[in-house]
């Protein structure tokens, strides 16, 4: 009760009954009021020691309350007697338009919760002294709830000079930084009734806060409180900060349909979503698993719009077919964004499957041509690259597995690995891949292209100009370079200002020309190629299809058609005497070359051209045969020497000459044509001393040095080197070699061949042989086929054979074809080149009906590989096996045989193997 020259004694009445608990000075009384008779209006009467009455007609009024709130908590319990702090009230059964006093003034609401939780801003102290005053809340039912807070005097003065913005979005989540005065590092900050989310910055005169959510169209006090109990103290800014309402649009979503069992991973591109969304729909239908990127972008799955093709059916005949749907974004301020019939659910009917991304990698600034393999992609396919649509070139929709293809130009992306899907026309979408985008650290540029036109067959030879050009800092790897969606085979790096390139097939019509450097430097020319149509010619025969290495072979060309001024290149080198006898023959004399299968290649005078790989070998000129360069000799037994020696180019056959002397003189012993010899019938424990020459028509190689071997002292072994037969057989792709007793094992001379005419049409090379024959072998045994060769101790495999007296080890040899060959060489590094096929090394026991197939041998067994193609000046020759456990192809590391194409390397365990250029 406020008023004037009230008495410290003074008495209050209330509808004529006494009040209790009265405190009173000379302008202000607490009381509490008693119990009223009815509800309604009563007078205040308050009477001084003197007789003196004041009296309030009506001044009070009581109400019959619905329910009596309750307050549990007041926080904080202290306040300055300057108020403008924030308090929050807790408790029970509080209504709309309820009122908050401290004491007898009332204190204005911030922030309501019905029923629990009233925040107020507490008031200054009517006296402005320390104080314990009442807080009253009062329902407007008259229902009325007490408790007390403490007024203290003011610990520090804060002050608020600046506000920065001074408005925002109603989701909140914004900084704002506050300036001003006097703040201490434990301080809240509240706009209107609600306490900042998060403060990221407190100094003494700067605060940096996230902004609460608000109201849109509100403008709400901005308060700081310093909350130490030693440092208390307050300041409020009236109508400082004003909420605004999002406007958010939708501008894209991507992929705009999927399958009507949802799943699909879609991204909405736009403008002001805020940092939370309450939700998005698709039709009637809530997406799932939505998360707000930035203000322009959102994810989400598609929900799940039918259990199963019957209840999707049901609801087709009620929509009337399948139907574009709208998409509606709610902000958190529940501002709305829609895009009309913006998605589309379909019912799939294809598995697309990505099994690789060539190149894997590329640069931010998009552009790249890419080539994306799998299954089952179709036409009017839909590519998505974290969230965006890549440009579709082209699509190849071969049936079969891993034969499809997408060629498509990357969108613009921030640097990271991103999920790429394919989503087919049904709505089928495939599982995510990685392709990864690198920031570039160069900056490349083309300035000509010259010629600036070639055929539409390739292999048009072009000068790139510019600068900016790079090489690969540890392998050497020059740029990459496209030409429209087709990449070049073959760039030579001249400098950094110059490319030579040879163009790839392409389609008739002007392409950009794009560059791109090792660190994903890029450079664009837009329209700087132009292919011309050309006729596409074909190259049948080339007759004889080798001759000496010096050239001057005279050679017909068939196929056709040819046209008068054609040009005949052989391993790049340019015949001399190139007639064109008609359309359909050339004849020319070869120019010089390297020995080896040679590309032939015809270009017409408009460009059209042809080739034929390994279509000429050249051949070493013919001369006697040169010395062996190494010669070996090891003891069998007691009367056997097993003599071996180097295979010679030219060699009809070979001279085995013997002494019991290394000085000699040396006796003929025999001759061969393999390059080893069992001299057998020698005395025993004696030294025998072996040369070796090599023999042809045109002469005699001179003797190889002297090697020499000393027989054994033991017992004479049985007579079991009578020869049996190798059972040879052919069928079903499969060529096998059947060895039954150790008599047919040294038949062989411990040499199996798989390189005879006969056997070239068969995948696969089996030798089967048996326990008996692996237990009596003395030396290793030598599988050979084209390009592979395996050098097998018989402990190898014989002991996995040790339980059984009569079982089999089968060792396969399989050329797994041209597809594994492409797979392989999308997994090798840029620039690589496969030089052989790729072969599956296996073996397995067999025991009556069944087999069991081994991954390891158990001694080491030598692999040698051998190619017939020149490689690349500049690059080398690597043997290389496939790694199950990373599914990477790694370099053995393998050995090259001196002067010779062949690399060798120990091997334990079985596997695909290849050799690549690189």
């Amino acid at each position: 009760i406020t008023g004037e020259d009230f008495s410290p004694a003074a008495e209050v009445w209330i509808g004529g009954k006494l009040a209790s608990d009265v405190k009173a000075n000379y302008t202000y009384i607490t009381a509490t009021t008693p119990e009223g008779e009815q509800p309604g209006p009563v007078d205040v009467m308050v009477v001084n020691p003197d007789g003196t009455v004041y009296l309030k007609q009506n001044g009070f009024t009581y109400e019959n309350p619905w329910q009596l709130p309750k307050i549990l908590s007041v926080e904080p319990t202290e306040v300055p007697t300057t108020g403008n702090i924030m308090v929050t009230i807790t408790g029970e059964g509080f209504q709309q338009g309820v009122k908050v006093y401290f004491g007898s003034r009332l204190a204005p609401i911030a922030l309501f919760v019905e029923p629990e939780m009233i925040v107020v801003r507490a008031p200054a102290h009517s006296l402005g002294v320390p104080d314990i005053v009442p807080v009253t809340v009062i329902n407007p039912d008259g229902g009325v709830a007490q408790s007390e807070i403490r007024y203290v005097l003011p610990r520090s003065k804060p002050e608020i000079t600046n506000i920065s913005p001074n408005k925002g979005p109603a989701a909140g989540g914004n900084l704002v930084v506050i300036e001003g005065i006097g703040f201490r590092e434990n301080i809240d900050v509240y706009f209107g009734g609600k306490k900042v989310l998060e403060l990221k910055t407190v100094r003494y005169n700067r605060l940096e806060v996230i902004a609460p959510p608000g109201e849109p169209g509100e403008t709400v006090d901005v308060t700081v409180t310093n909350t130490d109990p030693d440092a208390l103290g307050s300041y409020t800014v009236e109508r400082a900060y004003t909420y605004e309402a999002s406007k958010p649009e939708i501008l894209t979503i991507t992929p705009n349909q999927g399958s009507y069992l949802g799943g699909t991973e879609v991204t909405i591109r736009g403008r002001d979503f805020t940092p939370h969304v309450r939700a998005v729909y698709i039709g009637e239908w809530e997406a799932e698993n939505v998360v707000v990127i930035d203000s322009e972008t959102i994810t989400l799955t598609t929900p799940r719009i039918a259990e199963d093709q019957k209840e999707l059916e049901d609801k087709l005949k009620e929509w009337g077919g399948l139907k574009w749907w709208d998409v509606r974004v709610i902000n958190a301020d529940g501002m709305e964004a829609v895009k009309k019939e913006a998605f589309r659910f379909l019912v799939p009917d294809s598995n697309p499957v990505i099994t690789s991304i060539e190149p894997s990698e590329g640069p931010t600034a998009g552009g790249l041509p890419v080539t994306i393999y799998g299954t089952d992609f179709r036409e009017r396919a839909q590519v998505v690259i974290g969230g965006k649509n890549a440009e579709v070139l082209f699509i190849d929709d071969t049936p079969g597995e891993g034969k499809a293809k997408i060629v498509i130009k990357i969108p613009p992306h921030t640097p990271g690995p991103k999920d790429v899907v394919v989503i087919n026309y049904d709505g089928a979408m495939s599982e995510p891949y990685t392709f990864t985008y690198i920031a570039p650290l160069s900056f490349p540029e083309i300035h000509s292209v010259e010629p600036s036109q070639g055929s539409t067959l390739g292999h048009t030879e072009v000068i790139i100009t510019g600068i900016g050009f790079k090489v690969d800092e540890e392998t050497g790897a020059p740029p990459r370079v496209w030409f429209g969606m087709n990449e070049a085979p073959t760039v030579e790096f001249i400098d950094y200002k110059t490319l030579r390139v040879i163009t790839p097939p392409g389609d008739e019509g002007t392409v950009d020309v794009l560059v791109l450097n090792p660190d994903m430097g890029q450079a664009v020319k837009p329209n700087a190629f132009r292919y011309i149509k050309t006729k596409e010619i074909v190259i049948e025969s080339v007759n004889p299809s080798e001759g000496p290495a010096t050239g001057g072979t005279d050679i017909t060309i068939t196929g056709g058609p040819f046209e008068r001024g054609a040009v005949v290149l052989i391993g790049g080198n340019p015949a001399t005497n190139v007639v064109v006898v008609n359309s359909n023959t050339i004849t020319a004399v070869t120019p010089p070359g390297e020995v080896g299968w040679q590309e032939v290649r015809v270009i017409n005078p408009d460009g059209g051209w042809a080739a034929l790989a390994n279509g000429f070998r050249y051949t070493k000129p013919r001369t006697a045969p040169e010395t062996p360069s190494w010669v070996d000799t090891s003891r069998k037994d007691r009367e056997t020497i097993a003599v071996e020696w180097e295979e010679v180019e030219f060699a009809n056959y070979y001279e085995i000459w013997i002494s019991t002397s290394r000085s000699g003189p040396y006796r003929f012993l025999d001759q061969t044509t393999r390059t080893v010899y069992y001299a057998t019938g020698l005395d025993p424990n004696t030294t025998y001393y072996f040369q070796i020459r090599a023999v042809n028509e045109l002469g005699a190689s001179d003797f190889s040095y002297y090697v020499s071997a000393r027989t054994g002292s033991g017992r004479i072994p049985e007579a079991d080197l009578v020869p049996d037969k190798v059972v040879m057989e052919t069928g079903s792709g499969t060529a096998t070699a059947t060895i039954a007793t150790a008599n047919a094992l040294a038949s062989t001379g411990y040499r199996i061949d798989f390189t005879q005419a006969q056997y070239q049409n068969a995948g696969r090379k089996v030798l089967r042989i048996s326990q008996a024959a692996l237990s009596r072998a003395i030396m290793p045994i030598t599988v050979e086929a084209k390009n592979i060769s395996l050098s097998i101790p018989a402990a190898s495999i014989s002991l996995g054979l040790l339980a059984s007296g009569d079982g089999y080890a089968e060792v396969i040899i399989t050329d797994l074809g041209q597809q594994e060959a492409e797979r392989a060489l999308r997994a090798l590094p840029r620039g690589s080149r496969i030089l052989t096929p790729v072969y599956a090394v296996e073996w397995r026991i067999l025991q009556g009906t069944g087999s069991t197939m081994q991954n390891t041998f158990y001694q080491q067994v030598q692999l040698t590989m051998r190619y017939n193609t020149a490689v690349t000046p500049g690059k080398q020759v690597s043997l290389y096996t496939y790694n199950p456990a990373t599914g990477r192809w790694v370099n053995t590391g393998a050995a090259n045989k001196p002067n010779t194409p062949e690399l060798t390397v120990g091997i334990t365990t079985t596997g695909r193997f290849m050799l690549v250029e690189h």
